[in-house]
């Protein structure tokens, strides 16, 4: 539960930072719609790449890919 916990710590701090960098006009529309093509295109695949690479494949996570690909 305090893995949790953290996370939402974390995301709270990046969006108050991120808000009070947009009323300060530190970043504008056109930087944040390159931003959101950065976190888009490259930081989300990272992401996903990094957690299946970190995940220990098992018998029973195998099976369980099998159903979701097949639906």
């Amino acid at each position: 539960m305090d893995i949790i916990l953290e996370q939402i710590l974390i995301l709270s701090i990046m969006t108050v930072v991120g808000v009070i960098a947009y009323k300060l006009k530190a970043i504008n529309k056109e930087n944040a719609n390159g931003l959101v093509k950065v976190i888009i295109k490259i930081t989300l695949p990272l992401l996903i790449f990094t957690t299946f690479a970190g995940t220990e494949l098992t018998d029973e996570i195998l099976i369980n890919s099998h159903y979701v690909f097949a639906a």
